[in-house]
């Protein structure tokens, strides 16, 4: 049964990315939809879309690797919008570096990534206490261990991860993957054969678009 997208189209993905520079929101937002059509998963997707609106450098975030888990939960935050908070870091950490002295660390960057991202999935997931708005990536990123971040850096994370979520809550009733779309996406099987059949014809799908087109649309007015 083929219901989630495996991101089996990541190199050719890269490659349209590369290829079409300086796109427009408007274009940035069908681009997102076009990737997601054709085999990205959603949160690739925006990673991809946002990694160029908010020129984080290729070289380093090679997104090609990323990867994304499930948590042991029957509600988690929505993926798209896991993305977008991702971005936010990745952005505000690079800000960080250009403004030390310490020169960038480019060695299993994507792992890093995949850690805090599924870390956020997990710890904000149903029966766990903490809102997503109050995970601290910079307390996962193995990068930074031994490092004193400024209380600079870990607001203005704070800052936009909340106006974020909070615009995104009020577009779609609700942050969980499973409150927005109205049933679980991952649990196919658990459905009766008119549950699986509306699941089959994927017009759902179209919700996950709208949510990747604000994402792009919102964050790229912001940047």
């Amino acid at each position: 049964m083929y219901l989630l997208k495996k991101g089996n189209g990541v190199s050719k993905a890269n490659k349209q990315i590369e290829n079409k520079s300086f796109l427009s929101l408007e274009e940035q937002s069908r681009k997102v939809a076009e990737l997601y059509n054709t085999g990205t998963n959603c949160d690739k997707a925006v990673l991809l879309i946002l990694q160029e609106i908010l020129k984080l450098p290729p070289e380093k975030w090679d997104f090609a690797e990323f990867y994304a888990e499930n948590p042991d939960a029957d509600r988690f935050l929505c993926k798209a919008l896991a993305a977008g908070a991702m971005a936010i870091y990745l952005d505000v950490i690079g800000k960080m570096e250009a403004e030390s002295s310490q020169p960038s660390d480019f060695s299993k960057s994507i792992e890093r990534v995949n850690h805090i991202f599924n870390q956020h999935l997990e710890a904000t997931s149903e029966g766990k206490s903490l809102h997503p708005i109050d995970f601290d990536p910079f307390e996962y990123d193995e990068a930074l261990k031994g490092t004193e971040v400024k209380q600079k850096y870990k607001k203005a994370y704070q800052k936009r991860l909340k106006v974020l979520f909070q615009t995104f809550e009020t577009e779609f009733n609700g942050c969980n993957c499973q409150d927005i779309l109205g049933f679980d996406p991952f649990s196919y099987e658990d459905y009766d054969e008119d549950m699986q059949e509306y699941i089959e014809e994927g017009e759902w799908m179209q919700k996950c678009v709208d949510c990747m087109q604000f994402l792009v649309k919102k964050m790229g007015t912001a940047a």
